[in-house]
């Protein structure tokens, strides 16, 4: 009777969970704040349930996940805009136009794309030169390829991503110790993963795939193999290279160089489209304004920018950004440094160091930190599902007339993240001083 009970249970909150997320993705829009937390709470509950209290079979997780990822597709995105730039990156390259050559006002009269006046209506950046990787603008060129209409094209991005999960959830199966399978829904059905993935286009969860893979390979001591995956990673994205620290200083020697100068030649190759004729100048230029202009759900640079407010009596986010760049690079160095000398774990390295750039960067979108989940899992810290959470406090800042900053709710969300992330650090120093050792919930050779 009790295992019935617990079925049923097990079915009522998948229910509820995919039901949330369906809510989410049709039926309240980002200015609607209060309903936008209630449902997205009622969700991420469901979730946390699911995941540590029912600890449904993995076979029931993926079920889950898959119908959850599925109902998305009837709709575009309804929580970023920024799939508009997506698709009109890619409808330029498939005009056979490098998208790093003109920004959306600047493209020659002579160049026309499909849905030109839609997409261009709809950009939020029309005055910036591209960002996004060549092998990102590869997977939105084919996508656009495929059909004129908008949500096909949606659509077709999200079959790429929902098959990204599906291997994410498969690699990090072979991962886990079968007490833990568990942790399976952790990653698969997390809440923010599947909304700002599959909802909303983001390419952090190929990210995922592929730093699970690099941990895999890891994992299963193929180290030189490994730099396949994480420089793939890289050409995609570029924040993966914050990884490299951590396991080029703990292997520095052979194998470790050897490693390393497969991570630069493949890196290289994947994002040498970038460096051709005026594309490297504009990228440096976008990242430069981005560096220096954009601000959105940060931590310390708001509290660095209060003293220049004190000091200088102006926004100093154009010297304070390229500043906490400057400081990022340096902490990790740190990190590794002191991390190899004290055997600290190479997935604790991974983690804190993409932390670190986290911590100090002027900008932090909500899918930003979706990376940080595999290596949370894989190191074994919570304070990154729980970011998930209140990372969506920064939802709370949009309304009718545009975005005001909840500076109330990102406090809130700092707090409670900042808190756990000294327990479990604290935690983990305890059992250290002890000579008790610590459990990690993945199996890793890093």
């Amino acid at each position: 009777m009790p295992h019935q009970r617990d079925v049923k249970a097990g079915y009522t909150f998948s229910f509820i969970f995919i039901a949330s997320i369906f809510s989410v993705h049709y039926l309240v829009t980002r200015d609607i704040s209060f309903t936008l937390g209630i449902v997205y709470t009622v969700a991420f509950a469901s979730y946390i349930w699911i995941s540590y209290v029912e600890k449904l079979n993995w076979k029931m997780i993926l079920c889950v996940g898959v119908i959850a990822r599925l109902l998305l597709i009837g709709g575009v995105p309804n929580l970023s805009d920024d799939f508009y730039r997506f698709l009109w990156d890619g409808s330029i390259l498939n005009e056979g136009v490098s998208p790093y050559l003109y920004t959306p006002i600047e493209l020659p009269s002579n160049i026309s794309i499909t849905n030109q006046e839609f997409l261009l209506s709809h950009l939020n950046s029309t005055a910036y030169y591209s960002v996004y990787t060549p092998l990102h603008q590869l997977i939105l060129s084919q996508a656009t390829s495929l059909s004129n209409d908008v949500l096909t094209q949606v659509n077709a991005i999200r079959v790429f991503f929902i098959l990204g999960d599906v291997a994410s959830f498969y690699l990090l199966k072979t991962m886990i110790k079968s007490r833990n399978m568990h942790l399976l829904s952790v990653l698969f059905l997390n809440p923010l993963l599947i909304m700002e993935g599959v909802g909303n286009l983001h390419v952090e969860v190929l990210t995922i795939t592929l730093v699970l893979w690099f941990l895999y390979l890891l994992r299963y001591q193929k180290f030189l193999l490994s730099s396949v995956p994480i420089a793939v990673a890289i050409g995609l994205k570029l924040t993966p290279a914050l990884l490299l620290p951590a396991i080029a200083w703990k292997n520095r020697w052979n194998p470790g160089m050897v490693w390393s100068l497969l991570v630069i030649l493949i890196t290289s190759a994947l994002l040498f489209p970038m460096s051709i004729g005026e594309s490297f100048r504009h990228i440096q230029e976008s990242l430069s304004l981005y560096q220096k202009t954009f601000e959105f759900n940060a931590s310390f640079y708001y509290v660095f920018r209060e003293i220049g407010y004190w000091n200088k009596g102006y926004n100093i986010i154009a010297t304070l950004g390229p500043t906490l760049s400057s400081a990022t690079a340096l902490f990790i160095l740190a990190l590794v440094f002191w991390g190899t000398w004290k055997k600290v774990p190479g997935a604790e390295l991974m983690l804190f160091s993409w932390t670190i750039y986290l911590m100090l960067s002027t900008t932090v979108h909500p899918w930003y930190m979706l990376p940080l989940l595999p290596l949370a899992i894989s190191a074994g810290y919570s304070y990154p599902v729980i970011w998930t959470f209140t990372v969506f406090f920064s939802y709370f800042g949009y309304t009718s007339e545009g975005y005001d900053t909840p500076f109330g709710w990102i406090l809130a969300e700092y707090s409670i993240v900042y808190g756990i992330l000294i327990y479990e650090i604290i935690k983990r120093i305890l059992p250290n001083l002890t000579g008790t050792p610590t459990d990690l919930t993945v199996e890793h050779s890093l």
